[in-house]
């Protein structure tokens, strides 16, 4: 017997859509299980750390045990030889001056290259030969800060030009480390005091910087420089030091 049109084509669909729907799921009707495993993940995330940064500044004042004093002799001629000649005679002149009253002077005293130049004068519009300039400096370095004033009179004695006094510190690499630990104590202890406050614990710290104040951490050395008036009561020197300041900044994970 004929078999009828539509139902041929009916059979024929169904077929098209099982064999289309078996390729989608990858075979997922031919290997069913017999039961279904749900996993549901949560949405809502883990707690993360939190975090806390604080500041500790120190500061130090470092007190000068050394005391760099340098002395400027010059002479001048319009000769050469005779400006070089008055130069070493006024050197002379004061390291007597200064040996009289300090005897042990001699392990102290570095006296520097002097220099010899011509010194031109404007003559009308024209520039013209004036004389030639000799200078000499001596340095004398010293441990006994209380001596500074006895030197510096009897250079004035001798007739210095100029004379100007340093004073610095031998023991700054042992200042530094000290004002960083004092820093670093003070930014625990409010780290401390604000997580106690709120209940909470430092886990770890997560970065530490930190920021110099002062000359003595550019140049390793701490130096006030005080320049002396020849011949006038400013020869009176009194010591004086500078400072050092630190500010750390410390960030800790808390919990």
């Amino acid at each position: 017997m004929g078999i009828d049109t539509k139902v041929v084509a009916l059979l024929a669909a169904m077929v098209f859509v099982s064999a289309g729907i078996s390729a989608a799921f990858g075979g997922f009707a031919r290997s069913w299980p017999g039961e279904i495993n749900v996993r549901v993940q949560s949405e809502e995330p883990s707690p993360s750390p939190g975090s806390l940064v604080v500041h500790g500044r120190a500061t130090l004042e470092v007190a000068p045990d050394v005391a760099d004093i340098r002395i400027t002799l010059r002479a001048r001629s319009k000769n050469s030889e005779r400006a070089h000649q008055l130069l070493g005679a006024k050197k002379i002149a004061l390291l007597d001056s200064l040996r009289e009253s300090h005897p042990t002077l001699d392990e102290r005293v570095v006296a520097g290259v002097g220099s010899l130049a011509p010194v031109q004068t404007y003559k009308g519009n024209r520039e013209v030969f004036s004389h030639y300039d000799a200078a000499l400096t001596v340095t004398i370095t010293t441990e006994n800060l209380a001596s500074i004033e006895s030197y510096a009179k009897a250079a004035t004695t001798a007739g210095v030009d100029s004379l100007a006094v340093s004073f610095r510190s031998t023991k700054l690499e042992s200042l530094k480390k000290e004002v960083r630990a004092k820093a670093l104590r003070v930014a625990r202890s409010k780290a401390e005091q604000m997580v106690g406050a709120v209940d909470a614990e430092i886990r770890r710290v997560t970065s530490i910087a930190e920021e110099q104040s002062g000359q003595g951490w550019a140049y390793n050395r701490s130096t006030s420089t005080k320049q002396i008036i020849v011949g006038q009561s400013a020869a009176m020197v009194q010591a004086s030091g500078e400072s050092l300041t630190l500010r750390v900044t410390i960030a800790y994970e808390i919990e």
